[in-house]
């Protein structure tokens, strides 16, 4: 049972005017860094991470920009911990070598 005196609010984005959506994202943008982020502006780097997180609801990246903070992490960087956290909040199974495959895909 739901507990009554809690609010909960939601907005579908995919129904708001693109004047709204715009002014949501730059707000958001504002909020990146900080436990105020909504999930609507993209907080990652020009890395891989861009991959999954795109794909990611509103609520996933909530959580993982969350998680990203509390651990420390550099919100544009790109390592194992980093992507640990994403498949974590995104229910993607992945290894120990698949996490290391990921991050020095690039770098042979």
């Amino acid at each position: 049972m739901k507990d009554s005196s809690a609010a909960t609010y939601k907005i579908d984005l995919n129904v708001i005017t693109l004047d709204a959506r715009i002014a949501l994202g730059c707000l958001d943008r504002t909020f990146v860094g900080t436990p105020n982020y909504m999930g609507i502006a993209y907080f990652w780097g020009w890395n891989g991470c861009k991959f999954y997180l795109r794909e990611a609801s509103i609520a996933q990246r909530r959580k993982i920009h969350k998680k990203w903070l509390s651990e420390g992490l550099d919100l544009g960087e790109e390592s194992e911990k980093h992507y640990q956290i994403i498949f974590d909040a995104m229910k993607i199974p992945y290894t120990k070598s698949k996490l290391s495959e990921i991050v020095n895909w690039g770098q042979q």
